[in-house]
């Protein structure tokens, strides 16, 4: 019932401050996300890799599996400390859905699964994600919106190009698409890890 912290550091890339930076972060994550989402045996990478980064923040991350979490981070530039948490506890809420359900297989179940976890940062802190944008046209929004309803099913889609911005889209449409409609239902993303996407359709058909 352990969630295990990992730091890559042969090349010492990674400085003291951050060090210390990444284990007081993980210690409280490793509370709030114990008590609010039951994580558990999950291990929890950091290295030094500037290729795979939000170029925001310098950090990044994905959830391998269900057991293992990487999150990359640019040790050249300074790291903030409540992203570095907020962070480990957006990977840790894919982690523990992806063990109800397996990883996002359609369109909707990433959408869900990337607004979920982006509001579950809401729920434990005050800073807003960067990945949920307040400046998209409400015609887009719209019709994002109403393509969760007609392709959500679908397996292939332009994940690049809705998560990360193409000539129809901004940079992370996908993520606001999510934030939008997980905002709706009124209920924690703690409370919602184990919610089928499916169940969040009428949400998005009431707007």
């Amino acid at each position: 019932m352990v969630l295990k912290l990992h730091i890559l550091n042969s090349g010492n890339s990674i400085k003291k401050i951050q060090e210390k930076a990444i284990k007081a972060s993980f210690n409280r994550a490793l509370k709030i996300c114990k008590k609010l989402i039951d994580a558990n045996n999950i291990d929890i990478v950091f290295y030094h890799n500037p290729k795979f980064v939000m170029e925001e923040t310098g950090i990044g991350g994905s959830t391998e599996t269900t057991n293992l979490v990487r999150i990359p981070v640019d040790a050249s530039r300074e790291l903030d400390e409540e992203i570095i948490f907020l962070t480990i506890c957006h990977e840790l809420h894919h982690a523990m859905r992806q063990r109800e359900f397996g990883f996002p297989k359609t369109l909707l179940d990433t959408v869900i699964s990337e607004g979920l976890a982006d509001q579950f940062e809401k729920e434990i802190s005050a800073k807003k994600p960067i990945t949920y944008l307040d400046n998209v046209d409400r015609r887009i929004l719209e019709e994002g919106l109403e393509m969760l309803i007609e392709d959500g099913h679908k397996l292939e889609y332009d994940y690049y190009g809705l998560f990360f911005g193409n000539e129809k889209y901004p940079k992370y449409f996908g993520y606001t698409l999510g934030n939008l409609v997980v905002e709706r239902v009124g209920e924690k993303p703690s409370e919602m890890v184990r919610k089928p996407s499916e169940e969040f359709i009428d949400y998005i058909k009431n707007r």
